[in-house]
């Protein structure tokens, strides 16, 4: 199975549509203020600020797909597999959608997975597996 470095496949599409929908929710949410802030000063805001460029340069990456920009959402997308709330304190890295699984039902200490974020890093890992495989055309003269 040979794949051309430059185009995307049906695989790919479907992780570049998923991130993109999830980028449009991270947006929508950033400008309706529709999130939870835990903290004072800047620091509620830092997985929006960092979370937003990231997702925006993995789909532009995404365009012209490489095993190097798959690698990258398989890591984007494992950061945001694991929160946990502690009293004042919160880590929680999403942009988008996330369907969580609690580990813990303390409501003082809650750790949480999202399923979605699981599924999603596999795919992409998969997907980059796939790229590795794939032996370029030779070029013909």
């Amino acid at each position: 199975m040979t794949l051309p470095s430059s185009r995307m496949t049906k695989f790919e599409l479907v992780l570049f549509a998923w991130t993109a929908l999830n980028f449009a929710v991270g947006v929508w949410v950033l400008f309706t203020g529709k999130f939870q802030v835990y903290g004072a000063g800047l620091a509620p805001f830092l997985p929006l600020a960092i979370g937003l460029p990231a997702a925006g340069l993995l789909l532009w990456q995404l365009l012209k797909p490489t095993r190097a920009a798959l690698l990258f959402g398989t890591l984007f997308w494992a950061l945001q597999i694991a929160s946990a709330r502690l009293p004042e304190t919160l880590y929680k890295f999403r942009v988008g959608l996330s369907v969580d699984f609690r580990v813990t039902d303390n409501p003082n200490y809650i750790v949480a997975v999202n399923l979605l974020a699981v599924v999603v890093t596999i795919m992409f890992a998969i997907a980059a597996a796939r790229r590795r495989a794939a032996k370029p055309q030779a070029a013909t003269t």
